[in-house]
């Protein structure tokens, strides 16, 4: 049987407090009795890419380079457009703790 090759990835270690790393388990083993996955890897890239991202914005206004934005990044959907001035919530941070459910084997 053949398969494509992955796409090489490296390894990131991070503490966390007990406390969430007890949650993580919870969700990861109510996820698997209902016939889903809760894949923290998947979770954590997307969360991090997000902040990678605004990351680079702050510094090339810092430095002041000017990058024209992409189609992507100037469409937002109504719930962004309500928030994205609230002093509570900056961008999509208000859905950066929701977690996301595949169904076994979907990716």
């Amino acid at each position: 049987m053949l398969k494509q090759k992955k796409e090489a990835k490296v390894s990131l270690n991070i503490k966390i407090n007990p406390e969430l790393h007890e949650k993580l388990r919870e969700i990861r083993a109510r996820a698997r009795q209902q016939g889903l996955i809760f894949n923290v890897s998947e979770e954590t890239i997307s969360f991090l890419e997000k902040r990678v991202k605004r990351a680079e914005k702050e510094l090339e206004e810092l430095e002041g380079v000017e990058k024209p934005e992409s189609a992507s990044d100037q469409v937002k959907s109504p719930v962004e457009k309500e928030f994205e001035d609230h002093p509570a919530i900056s961008g999509k941070d208000y859905l950066d703790d929701i977690p996301s459910f595949t169904n076994k084997g979907e990716k």
